[in-house]
C-alpha cells in the first residue's frame, strides 16, 4: 500500500432518503404479512432475502426481477422457523444466480406492498471501483423504549432534544453505502431489566420481562427495516445477543441481582440471533452467524466470534465459567474458528482484494477498563499473529461505548510508518452507535497508541474505500452540524451571521452533550474568512501554574479526519523566547505544557472539533494540513497584572485581521461540589426563563448606569450553608445564579477589564476562564485608542444552564456565547 488516509466528517441531519413501501401495520390476523425485511449477501452471486411472519409459512417465497413490472422469477425454501418465547416465525430464501453489482427488485409472497422492494449485488471481487460501506455498533433500539431524550432513575446519556438517533442519522448519511456492518450487541433487548429497573419502561414489572424483551426485539427490527429491506443487513455476535438478563443486573435498591437463571429457554445461548439471520457461512465455510466471510469488489470482509469459541482451549467471555457469566455456547469443534480464521486469510487473492478488513465485537487496543472482559486480551493472542502473518490492513470492534481511533500497531507498539504504508493492522473502535444510557467514559490518559477518542457524542462509522492504496475512515457524529443549522441564520439585533469581522469569540467547553447547542452561537458568529492562524485560550483545570503555557506537540487529531489540524510551531516557538512586562517593570515568560498535561486538559480540546468543522466548511478543497494553523495557550492562576503583561505581548497579533481567537470558558460553577454557594436576596423575582438570546444580554450599546446597577444589586449576596432553605418569597436559587451571571456578562460587554475583574472580586463568580478573558480583554484595551470607544467589546448572544438550582444541594454550570469585532 502506498498509503492511508483518513478523513471523518461531521455528518448534517437531512430527512430520510430510502424510500419504503411497507403498508399498514401488521397483526396478527394478517399473519403471513411480511415484517422486519431483511438482507444478506450469499456469496459472489446472491442474496439471502429473510422476514418475520406472525404464522409459520410451508414453503416461503420471494419473486424478483430486473424491473418493477417483472418480477418473472421466483424462489422458495422449506426455512419457517421459531423457537420458544418468539412471537413470530423467521423466513430465510437464498437466491443465487445473480448477476454482479446489479440493482434487483424483488418481493416476498403475501406482501401488499405497491412498489417492490430493491437490493443490489455484491461488486465482483477484483473490482476497483470506489465504494462506500456503512459500520454500527453496539446500536440498540431508538424511541420511547430506548435511546430518547429521557432516562431512567440513575442513567446517563439522553439524546439532546433536536439531536437525530442513529437510524435517522443511518438514513441521512448513509443512502450511498453498499451495505450496514453490525459487529455485535444488537437492539439490547436484554435492556430491559436495566430499564424496568430504573423505571423507565412504562407499566410492566419484572414478571412481564418474557414478553418486554421480545417487544423490543421486536421494534428494533422492524424500525431498522427501512434500511435493511433495501440493504444488505451483515451482523456479528455480541454478548447483548447471548442472553436476556444484560450480563447480570443488579437491583440495588431492593439488593437483588439477576443472572441467567431469570432468562427463559428462548432468550438463552444467542438464541434469537441464530434463528433470525443467515449470514454467508455455508458460503464462506464458516459457523452460523458466528464467523464468516465474504468479497465485495477490492475488499475481502471477515467477521469473528469474540464471545464463544476463540480457540487455544482459552474459555471465551460468554462461554459457561466465562467473565460475562453468560453460560452460551461454544458453537465449533476445538480451535474450529482459529483453524477456519487461517484458512481464510491464507485463501485471499490480494491481487483482486487488496483490502483485508477484520471485524469482531470486542477490542483489545482501547483506552478503557478491563471489566468482564471488556479488553479481550485473549483475543489478541489467538488472533494477532495472524492479523500480522497475513497482514490484514484495518480491524474494527465495539463492545466500548465511545470512539477511539488508534495507530496501526504490533504487539502494543504503534507503527512508525503511521497511516503511510503501514505494516500492522490499524485498529478503530466505535462502539457509540447508540442505545439506552449508552456511553461509556475513557480512561484517561490515553493509551499511547491512541490517535483520536471521543466519548460525548453517538455515531457510527463509514468506509470508503478509493483504490487499492487509499481507504478512509469516517465516523459520523452528527451533533456539531445539527447544533449549527438550529442557530439561526440572523439574530435581531445582531444581524446575519457570520457577523463580519467577528474574530473572538467566548465560547463553553463543559462536554458537547452540555454546552455543545450553546457553542454552536459562538462558532456561527465567528468569521473565519481572513483567518491565517487560530489562537485558543482555554483555563488549566488540573495542572497549576502562575503564567501561559504552550504545547509542546506540533498537532491536534480530532474526530473528523485523520490528517491533524496543525499547530503554528514557528510562533509558538517565538513566543516561548518572548517577554512579557508587567505594568511594575518586571516580566514574565510563557512555559510549555507537556504531552501529558495537553492530553489531560479539556478546555482546549472540546474546541477543536468545531474549529475543524468551520475550517471544512471554509475550505472544501483545502486537506487538513493546509488549514490555518492553530496557537493553543494553556491559562494559569494568574494575577491582573500578568494577565495584562500577556495582554501587551498579544495586542499586535490582535491587531492583525488574519488572526482569529477563541476563549474558552463556562460560566457559574454553582453548587457544594464546586465549592460555591453565593446567593443574592435581591435577585430578580421571577428571573429570566432560560435559554436566552442577544436581545436578553448585556451589550456593548447598554448605558453604563445600567451596568452599575446589576453591579451593586449583586454585591449584596451571601453563601448559603448546606442546611439553609430558600422560603418561596425569595428568588430562586438559579434566579440568583442568572442574576450574577448577567451582571458578569455586563461587566465584560463594558470592553474594560477593571470592571470585570470588580464583579468578579465582589460575587466569586465561578467562572472558570476568567483568566483567559481577563488576558484578551487586556490585549483588546491595549490594542483601542481613546477614538475607539468601545472597539472590541463583547455582544453577548446565548445564554444557557445545565439545570435550574432550588435546593443547596443541587448544582449547575452556567454557558455563554459572545462575540467581538475588532
Amino acid at each position: 500500500m502506498d498509503g492511508i488516509a483518513s478523513s471523518i466528517l461531521a455528518a448534517i441531519a437531512a430527512s430520510t432518503l430510502f424510500t419504503d413501501s411497507i403498508a399498514a401495520p401488521t397483526t396478527e390476523q394478517n399473519g403471513s404479512y411480511p415484517m422486519q425485511l431483511r438482507l444478506a449477501y450469499a456469496g459472489p452471486h446472491g442474496m439471502t432475502v429473510s422476514w418475520n411472519t406472525y404464522s409459520q409459512l410451508p414453503h416461503p417465497t420471494v419473486c424478483f426481477g430486473r424491473s418493477t413490472k417483472h418480477l418473472n422469477r421466483c424462489v422458495s425454501s422449506n426455512v419457517s422457523l421459531t423457537y420458544p418465547t418468539s412471537t413470530t416465525y423467521n423466513n430465510h430464501v437464498s437466491i443465487t444466480g445473480l448477476e454482479a453489482d446489479t440493482l434487483y427488485y424483488y418481493l416476498p409472497q403475501h406482501s401488499n406492498a405497491t412498489t417492490p422492494y430493491t437490493f443490489k449485488t455484491s461488486r465482483q471481487a477484483g473490482d476497483q471501483t470506489p465504494y462506500t460501506v456503512a459500520v454500527a455498533i453496539d446500536m440498540g433500539l431508538m424511541g420511547a423504549m430506548g435511546l430518547t431524550t429521557s432516562v431512567g432513575k440513575g442513567a446517563h446519556n439522553p439524546l439532546g432534544p433536536n439531536d437525530n438517533n442513529t437510524v435517522q442519522s443511518l438514513l441521512a448519511q448513509g443512502v450511498n453505502t453498499d451495505f450496514l456492518w453490525h459487529p455485535g450487541d444488537i437492539a439490547y433487548a436484554d435492556y430491559w431489566l436495566k430499564e424496568e429497573i430504573q423505571g423507565f419502561l412504562p407499566n410492566t414489572t419484572i414478571a412481564d420481562g418474557v414478553k418486554v424483551y421480545e417487544s423490543l426485539l421486536n421494534q428494533y427490527y422492524d424500525e431498522l427495516s427501512v434500511i435493511t429491506a433495501h440493504k444488505p443487513y451483515m451482523v456479528g455476535p455480541g454478548n447483548h445477543e447471548s442472553n436476556c438478563d444484560n450480563g447480570g443486573t443488579t437491583d440495588s435498591v431492593h439488593n437483588i441481582t439477576y443472572n441467567v437463571g431469570i432468562c427463559m429457554p428462548g432468550q438463552t445461548n444467542f438464541t434469537g440471533f441464530r434463528n433470525h439471520f443467515r449470514m454467508p457461512s455455508a458460503q464462506s465455510g464458516g459457523v452460523e452467524n458466528f464467523w464468516y466471510s465474504f468479497d465485495n469488489g477490492m475488499v475481502h470482509y471477515i467477521q469473528l466470534d469474540t464471545e464463544t469459541d476463540l480457540g487455544h482451549g482459552i474459555v471465551s467471555p460468554d462461554e459457561p465459567t466465562g467473565a460475562e457469566g453468560e453460560d452460551s455456547g461454544p458453537f465449533g469443534l476445538y480451535d474450529q474458528q482459529l483453524n477456519w480464521l487461517e484458512k481464510d486469510l491464507a485463501s485471499v487473492d490480494r491481487a483482486k482484494t487488496p483490502w483485508v478488513v477484520v471485524a469482531g465485537h470486542r477490542p483489545w487496543y482501547v483506552s478503557g477498563k478491563n471489566q468482564s472482559g471488556t479488553i479481550c486480551e485473549n483475543c489478541r493472542k489467538v488472533w494477532e499473529p495472524l492479523f500480522l502473518k497475513y497482514n490484514v490492513d484495518l480491524v474494527l470492534s465495539g463492545h466500548t461505548h465511545y470512539y477511539e481511533r488508534n495507530a496501526p500497531i504490533a504487539n502494543f507498539n504503534a507503527d512508525p510508518n503511521e497511516l503511510n504504508n503501514p505494516t500492522a493492522p490499524w485498529y478503530i473502535t466505535n462502539g457509540a452507535a447508540g442505545h439506552y444510557d449508552g456511553l461509556d467514559s475513557l480512561v484517561r490518559p490515553l493509551q499511547s497508541y491512541s490517535r483520536y477518542a471521543q466519548d460525548t457524542a453517538y455515531g457510527w462509522s463509514k468506509l470508503t474505500f478509493h483504490n487499492c492504496s487509499h481507504l478512509t475512515h469516517e465516523s459520523e457524529v452528527q451533533a456539531l452540524d445539527q447544533w449549527l443549522a438550529h442557530v439561526p441564520n440572523e439574530i435581531e439585533g445582531i444581524g446575519s451571521l457570520p457577523v463580519p469581522g467577528s474574530r473572538v469569540i467566548i465560547a463553553p467547553h463543559a462536554g458537547y452533550a452540555y454546552s455543545g447547542p450553546c457553542a454552536a452561537y459562538a462558532y456561527k458568529a465567528l468569521d473565519l474568512s481572513k483567518a491565517k492562524r487560530i489562537f485558543i485560550l482555554g483555563p488549566s483545570h488540573h495542572h497549576y501554574l502562575s503564567t501561559l503555557a504552550l504545547p509542546q506537540l506540533t498537532s491536534y487529531y480530532t474526530p473528523l479526519s485523520d490528517e491533524p489540524l496543525p499547530l503554528d510551531t514557528e510562533l509558538i516557538a517565538k513566543l516561548l523566547s518572548a517577554k512579557a512586562v508587567k505594568p511594575n517593570g518586571s516580566t514574565v515568560s510563557f512555559t510549555t505544557m507537556t504531552r501529558s498535561v495537553d492530553e489531560d486538559e479539556h478546555s482546549i480540546e472540546l474546541h477543536l472539533p468545531y474549529i475543524h468543522r468551520l475550517l471544512q466548511l471554509q475550505h472544501p478543497a483545502k486537506r487538513t494540513s493546509q488549514y490555518p494553523p492553530l496557537v493553543p495557550i494553556l491559562v494559569g492562576s494568574t494575577s491582573a497584572s500578568t494577565e495584562q503583561a500577556f495582554g501587551a505581548l498579544l495586542a499586535s497579533y490582535m491587531e492583525d485581521p488574519s488572526n482569529v481567537f477563541v476563549i474558552s470558558s463556562d460560566f457559574c460553577h454553582w453548587g457544594l461540589r464546586f465549592s460555591y454557594t453565593y446567593y443574592v436576596p435581591q435577585a430578580p423575582k421571577p428571573g429570566p426563563k432560560l435559554p436566552l438570546s442577544a436581545d436578553a444580554l448585556p451589550q456593548p450599546s447598554n448605558d453604563l448606569d445600567e451596568f452599575e446597577e446589576k453591579i451593586e444589586r449583586v454585591s449584596a449576596g451571601h453563601s448559603l450553608q448546606r442546611r439553609d432553605r430558600i422560603n418561596s418569597r425569595e428568588p430562586a436559587i438559579h434566579e440568583s445564579i442568572s442574576a450574577f451571571d448577567i451582571a458578569t456578562m455586563a461587566a465584560i460587554a463594558t470592553g474594560e477589564t477593571e470592571n470585570f475583574l470588580d464583579v468578579i472580586q465582589k460575587t466569586g463568580n465561578t467562572v472558570c476562564g476568567r483568566h483567559p478573558i481577563g488576558v484578551i480583554m487586556a490585549a483588546i484595551e491595549a490594542t483601542r485608542t481613546q477614538e475607539d470607544g468601545k472597539k472590541g467589546a463583547f455582544h453577548f448572544i446565548r445564554y444557557e444552564r445545565s439545570s435550574d438550582a432550588v435546593n443547596v444541594a443541587d448544582s449547575s454550570v452556567s454557558y455563554v456565547s459572545a462575540f467581538a469585532v475588532l
